[in-house]
């Protein structure tokens, strides 16, 4: 029950601070259930959650809402902080929209050169069928009319997609194998790929999401422009799709993101980079890097808003010169008897001790310190060294003491390979490459070869730790 509402929340659900006092939470919220508020409060407590609210007319609107408990006197009370979504939301909206449109251009200028060419089949068939007919040649003319009208079936396609693509967003979320939608997708703006740039999927089996099919779609295609543009010279775009079980360690470094299972969806180029200093300014609406007249800066903002509108999280890696990989993390569909993904792997023994000495090699100070600290829990002796120069001293000193280097692949002056090359040429030891880059990404750039050790950020503890006892132990 209501015991106290300040002016925001009259003018929030119209209602006076006399009437709210004395009603329930479910009158005013609808995702908690009568009778069972305190189960449902506790859903709510300590984070910033997407609702729905009820006006005093009925009428449904956006909310986020937080609940915050305390006790007082022996008893449980809670503190609801409600803000009214309507005006954020219609933003979004709006900010899709038009980047939706910025995209449609784009598209139709691709579409707009295939287009001509099946009119160039049409027209030409036709006249051929026109001649056939005057010969009395009916069997020419037969075929010639049904590549006409094969051609007129291709047209329709083209125009299909881009009326569907373009159509304004009226939300249909259903149960969707991202896979299919990934293949559409990339059927769809093939036409605005330039012939010097390879587009290559890496789609392992997933988990179903529900989320809206234009919506996600659109998101897709925005991520495989972004990754075009920082190709001006060609190169390859890796799109890749697994499932991803995120822990309290990523969340405690990612705030705005929420422990669970999710679909990952990686999308990685080779090309430009992302400079450092405007890497954490991407998602920003209207901020772009690009030349004027070739962008609103309106792609990666779309993305972040339709991902985390459906309680996702969306995450960039980038070295500048080598690449980025952009990560959308979309929440998997709930349904009864489904295995939790961290379930579904071994659990880690961590009262199983491991030993050895590991020297690890990260520019990164704040991946570092995560490293050394995780890996001297488990017993591991651990040297440390901040770039590639500093643990080809610390190898020579330490001679065959060291049983394994772990190396981030991508790093100034000298990378990883580079690095493990010359460190084993002198000292055999094991080697655990990781990075923020996809495993298919620094491959395919030469950085590392196939079938090494290899781990990919973000990681939990288990990973990491089962990971080196592996390669330590031969499994």
């Amino acid at each position: 029950m209501i015991r106290f509402v300040n002016k925001a929340a009259e003018a929030t659900f119209g209602h006076s601070a006399a009437n709210l006092a004395g009603m329930n939470l479910s009158d005013l919220v609808a995702e908690i259930e009568i009778g069972s508020a305190s189960g449902k409060l506790s859903e709510f407590s300590y984070k910033t959650s997407q609702a729905t609210g009820i006006g005093k007319d009925g009428e449904n609107f956006p909310i986020e809402i937080s609940v915050g408990e305390y006790v007082l006197e022996n008893e449980k009370k809670y503190i609801c902080t409600v803000r009214n979504n309507t005006d954020k939301e219609q933003m979004e909206q709006r900010l899709r929209q038009s980047q939706k449109m910025e995209a449609v251009g784009q598209l139709a200028g691709g579409i707009a050169h295939d287009f001509n060419n099946v009119l160039t089949v049409i027209l030409g068939n036709m006249e051929l069928a026109r001649e056939s007919i005057n010969k009395q040649q009916y069997s020419s003319a037969h075929e010639r009319l049904k590549l006409a009208e094969e051609g007129a079936q291709r047209a329709a396609q083209f125009t299909r997609r881009l009326l569907i693509f373009s159509q304004r967003d009226i939300q249909a979320p259903k149960i969707l194998n991202i896979a299919d939608v990934i293949h559409s997708s990339v059927q769809l703006i093939a036409t605005i790929i330039p012939e010097n740039i390879v587009i290559r999927t890496e789609l392992l089996k997933s988990e179903d999401v529900r989320v809206d099919f234009n919506q996600l779609q659109q998101v897709i295609i925005n991520l495989i422009i972004n990754a075009r543009d920082a190709l001006p010279n060609g190169g390859t775009i890796v799109i890749e799709l697994s499932n991803r079980h995120l822990d309290q360690n990523y969340v405690d470094a990612h705030p705005d993101a929420k422990v669970g299972d999710y679909v990952l969806l990686s999308v990685s180029d080779d090309g430009t980079g992302i400079d450092p200093s405007i890497s954490d300014r991407i998602f920003e609406p209207f901020f772009s890097t690009k030349e004027a007249g070739k962008g609103t800066g309106l792609g990666l903002a779309t993305v972040y808003s339709v991902i985390t509108g459906w309680q996702g999280h969306v995450s960039v890696y980038s070295e500048p010169g080598r690449g980025t990989t952009l990560r959308a993390y979309l929440p998997v569909t709930e349904f009864e008897g489904r295995q939790n993904i961290e379930a579904a792997q071994p659990p880690y023994d961590l009262t199983n001790p491991l030993q050895g000495c590991v020297l690890v090699c990260e520019d990164d100070i704040d991946v570092r310190r995560l490293l050394v600290a995780l890996l001297s829990e488990s017993g591991l002796n651990v040297l440390e060294s901040t770039n590639a120069a500093d643990a080809l001293r610390i190898s020579n000193e330490q001679g065959n003491n060291i049983d394994l280097l772990i190396t981030d692949v991508v790093m100034p002056e000298m990378n990883g390979r580079e690095l493990a090359e010359k460190v084993v040429a002198d000292h055999p030891m094991h080697v655990l490459f990781v990075s923020g880059y996809t495993t298919n990404i620094v491959v395919h750039h030469g950085i590392v070869e196939e079938d090494i050790n290899f781990l990919e950020k973000p990681f939990s503890r288990a990973q990491l730790l089962q990971t080196v006892r592996n390669i330590l132990e031969g499994a």
